[in-house]
């Protein structure tokens, strides 16, 4: 759980969000720049970058939920 007193157990953890974000942004880089530079082809471009969305959703709607199991 945040060590913010202000949240509620039903807000998501807006550190582990940032997180995930930059998680995400890392990937999506890298991903375009191995694009760019002819290393990976547009469908697996495609593939990666929604594998990536979907893990970075997946993160952000479970934030919220892991620190109500305490």
């Amino acid at each position: 759980m945040s060590d913010d007193p202000d949240r509620t157990a039903d807000e998501p953890d807006p550190t582990a969000q940032d997180e995930a974000v930059e998680n995400f942004l890392d990937d999506a880089e890298t991903v375009l720049s191995e694009y760019s530079q002819g290393y990976m082809d547009a469908d697996d471009a495609l593939s990666r970058l929604t594998s990536d969305i979907d893990d970075l959703r997946a993160e952000y709607e479970n934030t919220g939920d892991a620190d109500t199991e305490e």
